[in-house]
């Protein structure tokens, strides 16, 4: 599952009383009621938070914990809506908004040029950037993000357009199929090298797509300086202004942190210091207050 709720790409299985995730065909009868059960479940999540803030978030790390997603204990069609209201959800200060004490940008206002790695926060939730032709989309020009700067100058940052999300699992699964036919195509070099007692080389090709050639010695070294558009490791990266991350859960976890200075568990794993803060609580590196501001369960729901 992705974000790392079950080990390897293993999916769940799911509970024997989970209905089918069947969405309603669009303009239907069935469409508007489905639309009007989620409104009305949004409406009394907000109430709870409006009274409460931090109140959404903390039911959520309930009913999504990790344990229970990873083992299939949540339906699908539950993950789906709480996913999407997570997608939804406006963060607040309660829920670890932006940076604290520790962290390498000033806490508030937020900032239309990120600071570093760090990055802003320049937003409060999702769909203010991702709306472009419906939720889940692209962001429109004025939405743009200037990544890594100083803060302040918009010409110190690299300006970039929010991509549209929809279909990015599609992507992922893609570029792992990719990478194992590389890796693969690699593997068979490097035991035909050995073979032969001589060196060879292989021009790499999948899905269309000319990858340049890679060489082997006898010994099973490999000259990957004719490779070209893929990294040295043959990883497909599809994700991230560069090419990145081989992941979406690394691309979206990176997202929250720069974009509200929101922090996942996943994110907290692997992350430096420059990027998340430097605080003595490895939980709450940014001294905010808040600690695990978004656990494993929730974060995976929302992919």
């Amino acid at each position: 599952m992705i974000c790392g709720c079950a080990p390897g790409n293993e999916a769940p299985t799911w509970r024997a009383d989970c209905v089918p995730l069947v969405r309603p065909a669009p303009l239907s009868l069935e469409a508007a009621r489905e639309a009007e059960r989620l409104a009305g479940r949004r409406h009394a999540l907000r109430l709870r938070e409006a009274a409460a803030p931090g109140a959404f978030l903390r039911e959520m790390h309930a009913a999504l914990d990790a344990t229970r997603v990873a083992a299939g204990d949540v339906c699908l069609a539950e993950l789906a809506d709480l996913g999407q209201l997570l997608f939804e959800h406006e963060y607040n200060f309660a829920d670890g908004l932006g940076g604290g004490g520790a962290a390498s940008a000033p806490a508030g206002p937020f900032h239309r040029v990120q600071h570093g790695l760090f990055g802003g926060p320049e937003t409060i939730s999702c769909p203010s950037c991702h709306w472009v032709g419906g939720p889940n989309g692209a962001g429109a020009e004025t939405d743009n993000a200037f990544l890594q700067g100083d803060g302040e100058r918009t010409r110190s940052g690299d300006e970039r357009n929010p991509p549209a999300l929809i279909g990015l699992g599609v992507v992922q699964a893609l570029a792992r199929e990719m990478t194992r036919d590389l890796q693969k195509e690699r593997d068979d070099l490097v035991h035909e090298a050995a073979r032969a007692g001589a060196g060879r080389e292989a021009h790499l090709t999948t899905k269309g797509v000319d990858f340049g050639v890679l060489k082997a010695t006898p010994k099973g070294e490999i000259d990957a300086s004719g490779v070209r558009g893929v990294d040295a490791d043959l990883v497909v990266k599809p994700f991230g202004w560069k090419g990145t991350a081989a992941d979406f859960a690394d691309f979206a976890s990176e997202a929250l942190q720069v974009h509200m200075g929101i922090q996942s568990d996943v994110l907290l794993a692997s992350a430096s210091h420059e990027v998340i803060g430097d605080g003595s609580d490895p939980t709450d590196p940014d001294a905010d207050g808040v600690r695990h501001e978004l656990g494993r369960g929730p974060f995976a729901a929302m992919m």
